[in-house]
């Protein structure tokens, strides 16, 4: 074992943990956007004449919850993002339909800072998942250490100094997140007084027997 085994070992520990939390901050935050939006749904007049209006606002949220479960599945950058795109679309999607309807504007804030944090929190996953191409490269270089010249000695010493420092950093500030959102869905979970969607159960119970798009 050389000097840096034990450094590589840390970094690899730290960049898996980090990792997990940043993936239990979108699902948290998944949950509660999607809370969010059945309040929303059960607070918007509802007629006939809407019906349509309803289904496309329930499906969109259906799919919002879908494609950030889907960003947790994905296997690489490429997919992440385009999947991401398709979200995106959903959330303003929801958004516009919100403000047509005139819901007042603590809810729409209220929503728009909601789906923000999703969004946040999903382009700080891709960050960390960018880091793994740094890990790869310390791996390589500390594998053929003993036939390293300068430059790419100077250069895996940088990296390791690099993904310590980043690491031990983010750590922290995930810690004090990931406290501060076990607070927060539960809170949203358990909130009183919640509006039980009676009025539209036939629409969740339809849209969550169909296919949603993949």
């Amino acid at each position: 074992m050389n000097n840096y085994e034990e450094k590589i070992t840390n970094i690899k520990e730290t960049e898996k943990y980090i990792l997990e939390l940043a993936r239990n901050a979108i699902t948290t935050q998944n949950k509660i956007l999607n809370l969010n939006i059945q309040d929303l749904i059960c607070n918007l007049n509802y007629d006939e004449t809407s019906v349509k209006k309803y289904e496309a606002t329930l499906k969109a949220q259906m799919l919002i919850e879908k494609f950030t479960n889907d960003i947790l599945e994905a296997k690489d950058i490429d997919e992440i993002k385009s999947i991401r795109n398709r979200l995106n679309y959903y959330i303003n999607k929801v958004k516009t339909e919100i403000k047509e309807r005139n819901v007042s504007e603590e809810d729409y804030n209220k929503y728009y800072d909601n789906a923000s944090i999703l969004r946040k929190n999903i382009a700080t996953y891709i960050r960390y998942i960018k880091r793994e191409d740094n890990i790869k490269e310390i791996e390589r270089l500390n594998s053929n250490i003993d036939n390293l010249n300068e430059e790419e000695l100077n250069n895996l010493k940088r990296l390791i100094k690099l993904e310590t420092n980043y690491g031990k950093t983010h750590k922290e500030v995930k810690i004090e997140k990931k406290n501060n959102n076990t607070v927060k869905i539960n809170k949203a979970v358990n909130k009183e007084n919640r509006k039980d969607p009676f009025d539209i159960s036939k629409l969740f119970k339809e849209f969550k027997e169909k296919e949603l798009p993949k």
